[in-house]
């Protein structure tokens, strides 16, 4: 038997989200960008080829936030 490892995503088993401290219209920005247009970027991530940092980068770049403020929340 191999060992597993699991890891939650945004939502999956637990009922926080990822950058919920955001204001609320930052935070549909956030989900839309990443749950909705940008599903393949979610789905790299969850497999391993994007790293939590990347994905926080390409979040402050489309929607104009500052890396370490997106950061910070994200690690909170």
């Amino acid at each position: 038997m191999k060992p597993i490892i699991f890891f939650d995503f945004d939502g999956t088993i637990c009922f926080d989200r990822y950058w919920r401290s955001l204001p609320q219209e930052q935070f549909k920005q956030v989900q839309q960008l990443l749950f909705g247009d940008g599903r393949h970027v979610v789905e790299e991530w969850m497999i391993g080829k994007r790293t939590a940092e990347e994905i926080n980068q390409i979040v402050a770049e489309d929607l104009r936030i500052p890396y370490d403020r997106l950061w910070k929340l994200f690690v909170n």
